[in-house]
């Protein structure tokens, strides 16, 4: 495998306020939106039946991880969001369509 054909990733550690603002970016500006929890032992398909949900879910603890894919500016996007005793970590591919 050629890893220079991978999508570039990118990664920050984001605070309450910054995953808030991400998760209102993502509601009015992007389509195509896919919401997939990663499963641990408590978690439901319910927590991320929609962004302000999910949101609430991931910031209240009741979720640790998720994936948000959707379409903005011509291109796919994944976001990864794990909570982390720092804050919350966000991984970002963009993908060409």
């Amino acid at each position: 495998m050629d890893l220079s054909e991978l999508p570039p990733m990118h990664e920050a550690i984001l605070n309450e306020a910054q995953v808030r603002s991400l998760f209102s970016d993502i509601e009015q500006c992007a389509s195509e939106i896919r919401l997939i929890a990663r499963r641990g032992p408590t978690t439901t398909k319910e927590q991320t039946a929609s962004l302000r949900l999910a949101a609430d879910n991931l910031l209240g603890g009741r979720l640790n991880k998720m994936q948000i894919r959707y379409h903005w500016q011509s291109a796919n996007w994944i976001d990864t969001l794990e909570q982390k005793p720092q804050g919350f970590r966000l991984v970002r591919i963009q993908h060409q369509k």
